[in-house]
């Protein structure tokens, strides 16, 4: 599979062809998950703090909450952030309709230390219209050495072998 912003390439095992996947027909399980994985949030949205319900929420370390609100027209005007506010690790977003209709529930978890990092590697997406869920797992990180930019293009797809 080859992802850019506004494709997926698919090359199915045992078919020598390649398959285009428009962005608004990328499913995984049933929760489409490229719309919300694929979002700048420091580059599309404005973010403001929320306010602690009252000062004892403060005191107990609660999670932040994020308010942001879409710099440009996007598909999810406004969102809702929630980081750890001991290490400050993505926990949950909520995407939304412009009056704050919950369209989208992103939740992280099962973080690991890849490469120097700490990243989430469990991505649960759930559609909040349609009342479906999609879980991503990311795992078996290796370095591509040497890395070839010919390797990123859909071309390439052809030329690897079908796992069985």
């Amino acid at each position: 599979m080859l992802s850019t912003p506004d494709v997926v390439w698919v090359r199915p095992r045992r078919l020598h062809r390649l398959t285009r996947i428009p962005p608004e027909l990328r499913m995984f399980s049933a929760a489409s998950v490229g719309d919300v994985t694929a979002i700048d949030l420091i580059g599309t949205y404005t973010a403001t703090l929320a306010e602690p319900a009252d000062a004892a929420i403060e005191a107990t370390r609660a999670p932040y909450r994020l308010n942001l609100t879409a710099r440009r027209d996007v598909r999810y005007p406004r969102a809702s952030y929630t980081i750890a506010h001991d290490d400050f690790r993505p926990l949950q977003i909520d995407f939304m309709t412009a009056s704050g209709k919950a369209l989208k529930t992103v939740m992280y978890g099962a973080f690991a230390r890849v490469f120097d990092r700490v990243i989430p590697t469990e991505v649960v997406v759930r559609d909040r219209v349609y009342h479906d869920a999609s879980i991503v797992r990311l795992s078996d990180f290796r370095p591509l050495s040497p890395v070839d930019p010919v390797m990123f293009t859909p071309d390439y797809l052809l030329t690897l072998g079908d796992d069985t």
